[in-house]
């Protein structure tokens, strides 16, 4: 079981147990859950493999009542080659997240081996059944680039989810989305973009996003730092930045944008563990009242949990 699941479910001292917002005595802030999905290409790609895919989608759904799951987020490589087969499956293993609905991400795996610059995925996932999501906001025209918004703890949220290696025309939609939202804290997602060693990418960083050929309009692709001068750092209302890709299983920082605004930015792929991954997950636990985050890393497949520092931490939160 999850220690967060557990955590819930020990009585407060308060006397009353909390149980995600359900029943008497819950905080006008209540706490609130988002979760990650890393990196699922190898739950695709080989026969059996799916299990620990659906593992993840059925847990979330069993427990988004009890932990208050407002927002699943997926980090991009959702397949391996971007071949119909496998939008298959990964259909098929999403499939339990229906009711609650997910933020899909663009990665490099997704548009093929260093192939064309088109991924299948609005074939398999068109804007029309995404839209039936909670929250959902639209799609960039032309681009497979997201947004959707959601209330927690009393507060608004705005997720973008940005194409591998987003266009200066992705970072100047993306631009106005957040300007049509002063009031929300942004939550991104590409791909690419907290490198292995804990900082962000740049054109000189192996397996950046620049290595991937340009987008389908012909435009450049732009690595993590270029993604934060041009975009991330001039707004005050971002909040956290989040990625897969590389193969260092977990880094993460914090820099401040130009507004003295802390951004949390984090990368998590474990794609290269036993078991390609053997269905490890992030599970972000919002406790509003503490003005924190409570990051966890666990596998609802094996029960087991990442417990090393860049797995398992917690955040401070701007007020």
């Amino acid at each position: 079981m999850s220690r967060i699941i557990r955590q819930i479910l020990r009585p407060c001292v308060a006397g009353w147990i909390f149980f995600a917002g359900l029943g008497a005595g819950v905080s006008a802030a209540e706490p609130f859950t988002v979760v990650v999905l890393p990196d699922t290409q190898n739950y695709v790609k080989g026969e059996g493999s799916e299990e620990k895919f659906l593992a993840q989608t059925r847990w979330i759904r069993d427990n988004a009542a009890a932990l208050n799951i407002k927002a699943v987020i997926h980090e991009g490589d959702i397949t391996d080659d971007n071949s119909p087969g496998q939008w298959e499956k990964a259909k098929a293993c999403l499939e339990p997240l229906a009711g609650i609905g997910w933020m899909p991400c663009v990665g490099n795996h997704d548009i093929g081996h260093n192939g064309p610059a088109t991924s299948l995925l609005p074939e398999y996932f068109p804007e029309a059944g995404l839209a039936k999501a909670p929250g959902w906001g639209g799609k960039m025209p032309g681009a497979d680039c997201f947004w959707s918004e959601f209330e927690g703890g009393g507060e608004k949220y705005l997720i973008l989810s940005l194409n591998l290696g987003p266009s200066d025309a992705m970072l100047a939609w993306a631009d106005g989305i957040i300007a049509a939202h002063p009031d929300h804290k942004v939550i991104m997602v590409t791909h690419e973009y907290v490198g292995k060693d804990g900082g962000l990418s740049t054109k000189e960083t192996k397996k950046n996003a620049t290595a991937y050929g340009k987008h389908a309009d012909g435009s450049p692709r732009n690595p993590g730092q270029d993604v934060w001068e041009k975009h991330v750092r001039k707004h005050k209302n971002y909040l956290m930045v989040l990625n897969g890709h590389y193969d260092g299983i977990a880094a993460r920082n914090a820099m401040k944008g130009d507004h003295g605004n802390t951004v949390h930015q984090m990368m998590a792929n474990y794609q290269y563990s036993p078991g390609g991954g053997n269905g490890f997950l992030r599970i972000l636990r919002f406790l509003p009242d503490e003005k924190a985050c409570v990051v966890e890393t666990y596998s609802p497949f094996n029960g087991g949990h990442h417990t090393d520092g860049e797995n398992a931490f917690r955040l401070d939160l701007p007020d």
